[in-house]
């Protein structure tokens, strides 16, 4: 007689070779992708004070017309303000809107932060080039 006392093991599915993807592993956390991409707009927002203060001047024709209207910091706000808002949104509402929106969304903050890296490293240029 055998004694069979082991629970027997249900059977396993066969596995399917995938490849792995690009985005498949390790991510940042949001808040910290959060976190360069307002980092980035202060960055951005000081670094065009600086220059304007130097004689430079703003070649965006929007945020030169906020600027002048509610001045460098209230600009600032507003125009960096609405851009949070709306990756943000975009952010909240991708992984509703397709299925692959929770894989991809981290890639909202990033897209969020490109612009004010650009601008910041075309402000820091611009700057070191008249100082």
């Amino acid at each position: 007689m055998v004694d069979d006392s082991r629970p027997a093991t249900p059977p396993q599915e066969p596995r399917v070779a995938t490849r792995p993807h690009a985005l498949d592993g390790p991510l940042p956390r949001p808040q910290t992708l959060w976190l360069v991409a307002v980092l980035a707009m202060v960055l951005d927002v000081a670094l065009t004070g600086l220059g304007l203060s130097m004689g430079l001047a703003e070649r965006n024709w929007i945020a030169r017309a906020f600027i002048r209207e509610f001045g460098l910091i209230g600009a600032g706000v507003l125009l960096k303000g609405f851009a949070l808002a709306v990756g943000y949104a975009a952010w909240r509402l991708l992984p509703l809107l397709t299925r692959e929106g929770e894989r991809y969304r981290y890639l909202v903050p990033v897209g969020v932060a490109i612009p004010s890296w650009a601008a910041v490293a075309v402000n820091a240029a611009t700057i070191l080039a008249v100082a």
